[in-house]
């Protein structure tokens, strides 16, 4: 009946018109045989039921029970009855938006259709719906779709009815898992060693529940094993936040390495992308026109947690907005009202005009004394979490199918592992899981951990077969090295060009001696010989033939790699520019190209892919709608018989380190770019021409023409560029340019060429004012204008006895200074975004420029923002000078100012020993060490030619047992029987510990070093070994350990634990004023170098005392005697007799 009246009603509203009374006709006739319809259905239920009682509905109807069938995929709209208008209308011919017509003589023609298709059947016909494909899967476009093909339907089909798990057996095995799961919950957590890394407490958690399935027995998992075994960088120790790609490789290394879980978990990871079919994404801008295309449907989610929780042997890891969560669990309307006025849970926007009481805007600052613009955003209820959060991982422990709730489980580490139980609405977590990640542009999803043996797989995966074989090995993959970056390290707004050209090299150079990595991403070398424009640097995306140009320059002015490295470049295009005009390279050919690199020799040629990033995964805006879609990625494997290509890929915060694609999908994303190979030769009079039997004549032509120009020396007028992104050197720059007034100016470009830094570290837009100073300096000292600017940096920090180290009325004296001789200096100030943002600023980052002060102490500042053309804005100093009193996030301290001055640079930057923590090899350049003994020790070897970062002396010193050198994934665990935890990072090492990872780092490598502890000297002795320790060419270095309390005057020195010590090497000694100065190995802290008296030196370190105490001196040396040259020169001997590839 309701069907009836929904059809007379449709029916008159479709017979208004010209056509009315046709229309009425036609829908009379059609309601006539709905009736019909619903006559024999009535039969067929009393004949089907008769007089037994009517079944009572399962549980699981309940929940959909207010939804529309249509939604339901086990309803009868997913089934193929022979009757069925899904054979006469084929999805895969007509798009899916074609499947249903809106037309009235379409609607007819399908309900004739139906009634003439149940005539002599026994099921009424049912019209399908939108048949959408979607997949679950990061890698492969299979169909795991709503209504469509689910590939886990044969493993259930053959499944016997006798194993299927009834209402009793599910409790049993919910009750089991909530018992395994409350272990860790009963566990009291102690918030003074807490480690913020509660992403890897998901992961011990999930894998230990899966083992204790798996065994039955009470398996726990430490945090040390994950970070010991896949040898994670320890500032991930204190990084509360990563990216869903980062995560599932340190998911997949670990299972794959350790024995306990290698072939017997699988782990997975599934985007909430919006996912074409196959080849539907190349139709670009008429892609998704109709908006049918999306992410996995709700249904398809709410179905896979119900089978995923029906079992023991999955989990899932959900990676999602903690914000929409929060705000679906308060359900908050914060709208106004229907009348207009403000709700009470907000407040107005504070506004205040900037015109004059005459009508007109103040023209000078005193006018807008009570006359500023303030933006006060609206009072919204107070959120833990904020909308501009970087997201939040969970674990999902159970599934309620009733009231559609998911427990969660939040870890906390504090040397175990704890878990912290909520819940959250299925429909909250889903959004929650769709929104775009801030950091890397893409959706969120989640990961899953299940039994190989136990439970089949969520989706559908492309896996190469096991005869395919790696082309490099695997230490080359992280970018680790002496003298570059890990490829996590570098930032994404790097051109991918530049990238991938630097990591080809890392790869192609192989290992080095003496070490398990490679040289390391070098980005830095390539910009410094390259001079790119900083557009160029940041996120340019360059076509390939101009991308080979430059990277040809560069090997041909590289004075070792003209005649070892050869290039070759490959550039598929069309034939014609139209749409179905072939490719220069067909596919097969590319098969053939790929199968030659693939039997290369292993190492010894490397192939860059540029492809189209949407058409290669096929999913729709991966690249963004303002960024371009070309990206860059390593061949890896080839695999001949499935047709399957793997990808290392350049960009592991937004994708997965490695991806398989199909040839077809991979030949069809390389069209209109192409690759280029990276093949080292052994001998200089080995060919370089490594082009490819057939070549297309227009290719071939278009190649012939490339020629490298000689390099001449031009000069040419240069205007200040702003960076398209906010980074802060570039206040750096604009002080520079103020004070000095030279023409050409001096672009944030000279910056990144002339500091010994990586460009991946220097375009962030958060550095503390430490950093900011050090890097300033470097900069002054390299560039040759450091006997003209220096440069002073003034932290705004709370005393010992309680007052600021800059009072209001000093700052005041500075700002004025600064005013009135513009000419002579310039005042950086750091400050907070929301405080310029309050005044119109604050896009520019956190640093801005003081210009001049009015009588009513009214602030002209200019915010360096690379998007607004207006820089300057009024700020009252009162409240300016509160804001840089608030504590810095990145160094713990308050705010404060750095002082361009015309004046040369002091002695101290140049002379005595030369000590650089520059040259440091670290996966985080500015930020705080995870423990400042390893970064010193690490600074100490780097300055005495043995380069290594603070993770090489933590893993290396830790997995030497007995002399022996265990490798990651061996059977025995070293670092259980040592039982070292990553909570004694945070606690303080004494001058013995570390002098004893000094002597086990040198039994681990062989780099002939040697170390003592110097405690209980007398202060004459102590003033000769400083002497001594500053001569250029002393064989050691003098580590110094000291109380901060003594040193830096800073009230946190006596209030928190871990300001209490510092660490530094001394670098010169001047005897006529008694100073002392040392190179802190905490820079972002407290500073790059500070100075001190020899007594407050020997006071801090405790020299004083003859009991071993917590601080004193280290001395750090190479060993004199014959044997350990001996040993080294073999070493070397034997790596030239091999072959091995010259290095600078």
């Amino acid at each position: 009946s309701k069907a009836t009246v929904s059809v007379l009603y449709w029916s008159r509203k479709m017979g208004a018109g010209a056509t009315g009374g046709e229309n009425a006709k036609r829908w009379e006739s059609l309601v006539g045989e709905l009736q019909m319809l619903c006559e024999q259905q009535k039969r067929m239920i009393k004949t089907a039921s008769g007089d037994s009682p009517r079944p009572s509905p399962k549980a699981e109807d309940f929940a959909n029970r207010r939804r529309s069938s249509i939604l339901k995929k086990d309803s009868l709209i997913d089934k193929k009855k022979p009757g069925s208008i899904d054979q006469a209308v084929d999805p895969v011919v007509r798009r899916s938006s074609s499947v249903v017509s809106f037309s009235g003589e379409g609607g007819a023609r399908d309900a004739a259709a139906a009634a003439a298709a149940f005539n002599g059947s026994t099921t009424p016909p049912v019209v399908s719906p939108t048949n959408r494909s979607i997949n679950f899967s990061g890698s492969a476009p299979t169909p795991f779709s709503d209504g469509g093909t689910d590939p886990n339907d044969s493993h259930r089909a053959s499944e016997p009815a006798s194993t299927r798990k009834s209402r009793a057996d599910q409790m049993k095995l919910r009750a089991s898992r909530k018992e395994f799961f409350d272990q860790y919950i009963d566990d009291p957590v102690n918030p003074s060693t807490e480690l913020p890394c509660s992403y890897i407490g998901l992961i011990c958690a999930s894998l230990s529940y899966l083992m204790s399935m798996e065994n039955g027995s009470n398996f726990r998992l430490s945090v040390e094993d994950i970070f010991f075994t896949n040898h994670l960088p320890l500032h991930l120790v204190n990084t509360e936040s990563i990216t869903l790609p980062e995560l599932y490789a340190i998911c997949k290394e670990f299972v794959d390495t350790d024995p306990r879980f290698k072939d017997v978990v699988r782990v997975e990871v599934f985007y909430m992308d919006t996912r074409l079919v196959e080849g539907e994404v190349q139709q670009g801008e008429r892609a998704n026109e109709s908006g049918d295309r999306g992410p996995p449907s709700l249904q398809v989610f709410r179905k896979s947690l119900e089978e995923d929780f029906n079992a023991l042997s999955a989990c899932r890891i959900f990676c999602y907005d903690p914000f929409v969560v929060e705000q679906d669990k308060l359900r908050i309307d914060d709208t106004d009202s229907e009348d207009g006025s403000v709700s009470d849970n907000e407040d107005p926007r504070e506004f205040t005009s900037i015109t004059s009481p005459g009508g007109c805007a103040p023209s000078t600052p005193s006018q807008t004394l009570n006359s500023l613009t303030r933006y006060s955003a609206r009072s919204a209820p107070k959120s833990k979490f904020g909308s501009s959060n970087s997201g939040c991982f969970s674990l999902c422990t159970a599934y309620n199918s009733v009231l559609h709730q998911l427990q969660l489980m939040d870890s906390k580490i504090d040397g175990n592992v704890h878990l912290v139980s909520s819940d959250a609405p299925i429909t909250a977590m889903y959004r929650a899981c769709c929104t775009k990640d801030r950091s890397t542009g893409r959706k969120r999803g989640f990961i899953r951990f299940s039994l190989i043996d136990s439970s089949p797989p969520l989706g559908s995966t492309e896996e190469l077969s096991s005869d395919s074989m790696d082309l490099y090995v695997p230490d080359l993959y992280s970018g680790a090295g002496m003298r570059g970056i890990p490829l996590t390290s570098v930032d994404s707004c790097i051109s991918g060009h530049i990238t991938a050209f630097a990591f080809a090299l890392h790869i192609v150079q192989g290992l080095q001696p003496f070490s398990e990595t490679g040289v390391g991403i070098n980005i830095r070398d390539i910009c410094t010989a390259m001079q790119f424009p900083l557009n160029v640097l940041v996120g340019y995306p360059m076509p390939l033939i101009e991308a080979y140009t430059w990277m040809q320059s560069y090997i041909t002015k590289h004075p070792t790699w003209h005649d070892k490295i050869f290039l070759h470049v490959q550039p598929i295009e069309k034939k014609v520019d139209s749409e179905d005009s072939p490719p220069t390279m067909s596919i097969m050919e590319l098969s053939d190209v790929l199968v030659t690199a693939q039997n290369s020799k292993v190492g010894t040629a490397v192939t860059i892919l540029q492809f189209d990033v949407n058409v290669v995964h096929s999913v729709l805006g991966l690249s963004g709608s303002t960024s371009p879609s070309d990206h860059y990625g390593i061949l890896m494997s080839y695999d001949v018989d499935r047709q399957l290509v793997k990808i290392l890929d350049i960009h592991p915060k937004k994708y997965t380190r490695f991806w398989v694609t199909s040839l077809q999908r991979l030949h069809s994303a390389i069209i209109g770019r192409g690759f280029i190979v990276v093949q080292r030769a052994r001998r200089a009079s080995q060919d370089s021409e490594l082009g490819f039997k057939r070549q297309d004549t227009m290719i071939r032509t278009k190649l012939s023409k490339l020629y490298l120009p000689p390099v001449t020396p031009t000069k040419f007028l240069q205007s200040f560029e702003y960076p398209t992104k906010v980074m802060a050197p570039t206040i750096i720059a604009v002080g520079l340019n103020q004070l000095l007034g030279q023409s050409p100016p001096i672009m944030v470009r000279d910056i990144f060429s002339k500091v010994e830094c990586d460009p991946s570290f220097l375009v962030d837009s958060d550095l503390s004012l430490t950093d900011l100073h050090r890097v300033t300096i470097s900069y002054l000292t390299t560039s040759g204008n450091g006997d003209k600017v220096s440069a002073e940096c003034f932290n705004f920090d709370e005393l010992l006895d309680g007052t600021r180290r800059i009072s209001q009325e000093q700052f005041s004296k500075m700002v004025t200074a600064a005013s009135d001789n513009s000419k002579q200096e310039v005042l950086i100030v750091n400050c907070s975004i929301p405080f310029l943002t309050a005044f119109g600023g604050g896009s520019g980052g956190s640093y801005c420029i003081v210009h001049e002060i009015s009588d009513n102490d009214i602030l002209t500042v200019s915010d360096v923002n690379p998007s607004l053309y207006t820089r300057f804005m009024y700020v009252p100093l009162g409240e300016l000078y509160d804001d840089i009193c608030q504590k810095d996030q990145l160094s713990g301290r308050s705010k404060g100012c750095i002082r361009l001055f015309l004046s040369p640079l002091p002695d101290c930057y140049n002379d005595g020993r030369v000590i650089d923590l520059f040259r440091v090899p670290q996966w985080q350049q500015f930020r705080v060490p995870q423990c400042v003994h390893l970064n010193v020790i690490a600074l100490a070897l780097s300055m005495m030619g043995h380069p290594c970062c603070a993770e090489d002396i933590f893993y290396t010193a830790y997995t030497c047992l007995g002399g022996e050198r265990f490798r990651r994934g061996s059977a025995i665990f070293p670092w259980q029987q040592l039982k070292i935890s990553l909570g004694e990072l945070n606690e303080r090492m004494t001058v013995t510990s570390v002098a004893k990872m000094v002597m086990k780092f040198e039994q681990a490598t062989n780099h002939d070093l040697t170390s003592s502890t110097i405690i209980g000297i007398s202060k004459e002795d102590f003033v000769s070994l400083v002497e001594e320790t500053c001569l250029p060419k002393c064989p050691y270095l003098l580590v110094v350990i000291v109380n901060t309390e003594l040193i830096f005057n800073i009230k946190l020195t006596e209030e928190e634990s871990q300001w209490k010590y510092g660490c530094g090497i001394i670098k010169d000694y001047d005897s006529d004023t008694d100073t002392v100065h040392v190179v802190e190995a905490n820079s972002t802290r407290y500073g790059g170098q500070w100075s001190c008296t020899l007594s407050e030196l020997f006071a801090a370190a405790d020299l004083d005392s003859d009991e071993k105490g917590e601080n004193g001196l280290i001395k750090i040396g190479k060993l004199q005697t014959g044997l350990g040259a001996k040993r080294k020169s073999m070493v070397q001997r034997d790596f030239k007799a091999a072959g091995a590839f010259d290095k600078e």
